[in-house]
């Protein structure tokens, strides 16, 4: 019980501090340390990330740290391609899957710790100029503006989304949080709540597939998982707010690191 609470309490504090990631490290820990099929480690990795970041949406949206209508349109695109990626996830060997996953975290260890790594003055302007016109603009008011061109970004980045979250089970945060500042010039708090509201939802749809697949999920490890996870929540939330965001991509990049040298370990 206890180390259930203790790996799910990484996954929540994760959620807190990056707005994502929380799969990725959940479906390791429940394969390779609680003993877990991959199969069910998806679902309580679903039916956890769900949870943790329904609580942590509602608490951003309260203190006015996420946009509801951005999160709407990538979670709907996500909608149709979740139960795809679930789909073609089926008719995929557990071993293959688990290394195609791996290869995913490795690259996303990567290039969260380059996007952390600061830039010349140089390379910041040439950054500049290529995105001197971005999807998405806010209104004087603090509010998006939801263009067309703004919605056609938000859409085709949870089209994207929903598949991998359907695939290998993750919610999907890693690519959400990226997508929404660059596409909706987004800050990272911001950018952070945004995901959480669209990482419920995402993850969610995924259970309800997974639920109608049969897979049986183990009730007592999935409560006590949940339960780690909300605390770890509550402790990422509140140093979220005192991290920059390149020290919260560096610690998500470490992270997922380790969570990747952990798995090919096992799997050789």
């Amino acid at each position: 019980m206890f180390l259930t609470m203790a790996l799910g309490g990484v996954v929540g504090l994760t959620l807190g501090l990056m707005g994502g990631g929380g799969t990725i490290l959940a479906i390791p820990f429940l394969v390779y340390i609680l003993d877990q099929s991959a199969s069910q480690a998806v679902g309580i990795s679903l039916a956890t990330v769900g949870v943790t970041s329904l609580v942590g949406a509602l608490e951003r949206i309260w203190a006015g740290e996420a946009d509801v209508g951005p999160a709407l349109s990538v979670r709907l695109a996500g909608m149709m391609t979740a139960p795809v990626g679930t789909w073609i996830g089926r008719g995929i060997a557990p071993d293959l899957l688990m290394n195609m996953f791996v290869v995913l975290m490795f690259m996303i260890a990567l290039r969260s710790w380059q996007n952390a790594k600061g830039k010349s003055a140089e390379e910041a302007r040439f950054e500049e100029e290529k995105i001197s016109a971005p999807a998405c603009r806010y209104a004087p008011t603090g509010s998006i503006q939801m263009t067309s061109r703004c919605t056609f970004a938000l859409v085709l980045a949870g089209l994207v989304v929903g598949m991998v979250s359907g695939l290998f089970g993750v919610g999907g945060g890693f690519i959400i949080v990226p997508a929404l500042i660059f596409a909706a010039q987004m800050p990272v708090d911001r950018a952070v709540g945004t995901s959480l509201v669209v990482i419920s939802m995402v993850s969610f749809s995924g259970l309800i597939s997974i639920i109608f697949s049969r897979t049986e999920i183990p009730i007592a490890i999935t409560v006590w998982f949940i339960l780690g996870s909300l605390s770890g929540l509550y402790l990422g939330t509140k140093y979220s707010r005192k991290m920059e965001g390149t020290g919260q991509q560096k610690v998500f990049a470490v992270e997922v690191g380790i969570a990747t040298v952990f798995m090919i370990v096992q799997n050789n």
